[in-house]
This record gives structure tokens, C-alpha cells and sequence, in this order.
């Protein structure tokens, strides 16, 4: 009987293949000099942001100039007479601000809050007491996963709010008590535009089937279509 092995053929190429990865070469196991560093982007590297810290001039507690994103570290109180942060859009034409949960405080006369855009908080977009004037302000989305977060609240009185664009929120304008002044505005997509309290003064002359204005009954009523009307789309 005639027999063949192949065994001798393969140990020669289990040998060779042995002989093959024996030569991979290998990178250093030996860390590089110097100090151990992270390799990933900080959250500064990541979303710059720039901490309000100016000086106080002669309007307000803080001046912004330079275009950027800019963050509160604390509570920032406005003197009697000027505004708590003021943007220069002449200089600065882009600026975001992240109030950061805190709060802008003023004496009376002092909170003006104008010519921002709020987008997509989890709450109200603007909410103020008293001797407060919202002016020239964007917001939409305002209450992002909740309901009965307004654009713009107020609880207090003695207030304006004018040139102001609320959109998709709930409502968008919203007034818990009367001696406030509301021109100017215009809303769209809310579920009420304007709730608006008796004794409030403010004037809409495009009427809409749908969430226009509620609780306006004691509201005082300019004539129709006045130039400081405020304008559901």
C-alpha cells in the first residue's frame, strides 16, 4: 500500500508563516516626553464663549462691543437710569448672550432689555416684575418641551414692551396684571399672540380666526390700523 504524508509540508509552512509575523515590526512602547495632556477639545475650545465682565460707562452696568458669544457668571445689577448689559451693534452686529440661569436686577427705571434673540428656552424667553421696557427683541420657541412658557411675561406693572417679534410660543405676549403698554409688536404661530390684562394699553387692528388676543376687554383701544399697532401674521 502506498502512502503519502503531507505533514512535512505543512510544519514547513506553519514555520514560515511563524518566521512572517515574528517580523511585524512594532511602535515604541516607550510614552512620549513630556507631560501627560488630554487630546480632546476643552468646552472653551469647543463653543467660545466670552464671560461679561466690562466696566459700568455712562448707560449702562456692561458695554459689549465686540462681536462673539458672552455668558454671566452671577447676577449683574443695573444702577437708577441705565440699561443692565448694552450691545454697540455698530460694533458688534453679531452677539449672543447666555444669561446661564442668572439674573439682571436694576433699580427702578433701570431694566431695558433690547435688540436680542432668544431662542428655544425651556421656559419664558423674557420674564420681568415691574419698571421694565422690552424693546426690539426676537424670540421664538419659547417653553421647549413644556407649555404655558410665553415669549415675553410680565407679572408686574408700569412696563412697555414694543417692537418685539414672537413667534411659536405659548402664548406670546403675556400680561398677569394691568398698567403696562404693549405697541408695535408683531406675533405669529402662537397659541394665544397677545394675553393681555385689563387696563393695558396697545391696539391690534388685523384680526386673525385663530388665538389673536385674549382677556383685552378692558384694554384701551387707539383708533383702527394707528401707526404703534401691534400685528398678528
Amino acid at each position: 500500500m502506498c502512502r503519502r504524508s503531507l505533514v512535512p509540508g505543512a510544519a514547513l509552512g506553519a514555520a514560515v508563516l511563524c518566521f512572517l509575523v515574528l517580523q511585524l515590526p512594532a511602535g515604541p512602547l516607550d510614552p512620549p516626553a513630556g507631560p501627560v495632556v488630554s487630546s480632546r477639545k476643552t468646552l472653551g475650545e469647543v463653543k467660545p464663549r466670552i464671560t461679561i465682565s466690562t466696566p459700568v460707562d455712562a448707560d449702562s452696568a456692561h458695554r459689549i462691543t465686540t462681536w462673539g458669544s458672552y455668558h454671566l457668571v452671577a447676577d449683574v445689577t443695573a444702577p437708577s437710569g441705565k440699561a443692565a448689559i448694552e450691545v454697540d451693534l455698530d460694533a458688534a452686529p453679531e452677539v449672543t448672550i447666555d444669561l446661564n440661569g442668572f439674573a439682571l436686577r436694576g433699580a427702578t427705571g433701570s431694566t431695558l432689555i433690547e435688540s436680542c434673540r432668544i431662542e428655544e428656552n425651556q421656559g419664558d424667553g423674557i420674564c420681568a416684575a415691574t419698571d421694565s421696557t422690552f424693546r426690539n427683541d426676537r424670540i421664538t420657541l419659547a417653553g421647549v418641551g413644556m407649555a404655558n412658557a410665553a415669549a415675553s411675561h410680565v407679572s408686574g406693572s408700569a412696563n412697555r414692551i414694543e417692537g418685539k417679534n414672537c413667534t411659536q410660543s405659548d402664548p406670546g405676549i403675556d400680561f398677569d396684571a394691568g398698567g403696562k403698554c404693549v405697541v408695535c409688536n408683531s406675533c405669529s404661530v402662537n397659541s394665544v399672540h397677545c394675553d393681555v390684562a385689563a387696563d393695558d394699553a396697545g391696539n391690534v387692528y388685523q384680526a386673525l380666526a385663530f388665538g389673536v388676543i385674549s382677556g383685552d376687554s378692558g384694554g384701551i383701544t387707539p383708533a383702527a390700523k394707528d401707526p404703534q399697532a401691534n400685528v398678528p401674521y
